[in-house]
């Protein structure tokens, strides 16, 4: 948070030309109070209208809090009549999808906490994950005994499972609690379908586009908003543009310098003994990777087959190359034992070697956590 706030606040009071060039899409009957100014219909739409900056400081303390938590800006807009627009027609699509009922959430996030306690045991049973990175350590499968690349690839895959599980459990959690538990009544904006759009893009991008694709389409967008501005900036001043091949490239490395600053920032925050350089390294290697593959000329492939398989296979063969950067800095601050569940189910059927009650849950409490340094300190759970 001491690195993502600075850069959100960069972009909304600078980069996004302040908070008067917003707008937040809201459903047409839901104002209350307010000056008829406050609200505009745009787009062609009859059912939402973009609500600018109020006036009255509640109303205000509210629309700001949105702007800010708004991670992806899905219901955001600047002042402009092509954004407007574009996002009408986004919001308008998202309407028209089969809302997924209380049912179909809860079984979704059941299936992925069992998952997650299944994975978590996985990394209990390897003492890579332990933190020890550098010790002679094998994946437990009984007499089944693997070579070392492939236990490094079988760790790498579950560390990709974790990170996926985990982000789409958050998903689906936040889906359940604006959706279904507070719905508009109480959560405003958020309690709309519309809202909300896919933790994940279309898998289909990365056999189009290759890593391009991974990282552009389909892995989450949660850092796109805040990323874009600073990103463009820079292009901007380094360019003269931000439409050209050089213009985008220099977009692209530089959104990827910032994403990798921002999660070595993180990974300072982890519990044991971190290497932050090393989570940078992984990140400031994905456009070289990207760059890699657009010079290979993927694309002009004659078989469209043969194209899906080529970018499948260098996204794969890059992440494996490149990911033990990131899996091994995780592992060296010991964020994989870090316990997803008050409790393990695994565990209750007696197929797990881990403890029923976990022992990070064992003394669960809520208090202020106190150290020497001020930036360390704060509210623990």
């Amino acid at each position: 948070m001491t690195a993502w706030c600075p850069l959100l606040s960069l972009n909304l009071i600078f980069l996004d030309h302040g908070p008067e060039s917003f707008a937040r899409l809201v459903q047409l009957g839901e104002q209350q109070g307010g000056s008829g100014e406050e609200y505009r219909i745009h787009g062609g739409s009859s059912s939402h209208a973009w609500q600018a900056i109020p006036e009255e400081f509640t109303r205000r303390l509210c629309w700001c809090l949105d702007l800010v938590g708004s991670v992806r800006g899905l219901h955001w807009s600047l002042n402009s009549a092509e954004c407007w627009q574009q996002a009408i027609k986004e919001t308008q699509a998202r309407q028209r999808q089969k809302i997924p009922s209380l049912k179909e959430l809860l079984l979704r996030l059941i299936l992925g906490l069992v998952a997650a306690d299944c994975l978590k045991a996985l990394t209990a049973a390897d003492p890579c994950f332990w933190g020890r990175v550098d010790a002679e350590c094998h994946v437990n499968l009984g007499s089944l005994t693997l070579s070392p690349k492939l236990d490094q690839v079988s760790r790498l895959i579950t560390a990709f499972l974790v990170i996926y599980l985990a982000i789409q459990v958050l998903s689906t959690l936040g889906n359940v609690l604006f959706l279904h538990v507070l719905g508009p009544s109480l959560a405003g904006t958020w309690g709309h379908p519309w809202a909300h759009a896919p933790a994940f893009g279309d898998f289909s991008a990365i056999g189009s586009h290759g890593l391009r694709g991974f990282w552009g389409s389909w892995w989450h967008q949660f850092f796109r908003l805040t990323l874009d501005p600073p990103a463009s900036a820079i292009a901007r001043l380094l360019t003269g543009d931000e439409s050209g091949r050089t213009a985008r490239t220099v977009r692209m490395v530089t959104a990827f310098l910032i994403s990798g600053a921002l999660h070595a920032c993180a990974s300072l925050t982890l519990w044991g003994p971190s290497q932050p350089s090393h989570t940078f390294y992984f990140f400031v290697l994905q456009p070289v990777g990207i760059l890699i593959q657009a010079a290979l000329a993927i694309p002009s492939l004659s078989s469209p087959m043969l194209c899906t398989v080529a970018n499948l296979g260098f996204t794969v063969y890059w992440l494996l190359v490149t990911s033990p950067l990131l899996v091994g800095d995780y592992a060296s601050g010991v964020l994989w034992m870090t316990e997803p569940m008050p409790f393990s189910i695994l565990a209750l059927l007696g197929l797990s070697r881990r403890s029923l009650r976990t022992p990070l849950w064992a003394g669960f409490g809520v208090g202020w956590y106190r150290s020497e340094r001020w930036w360390l300190s704060g509210l623990a759970f």
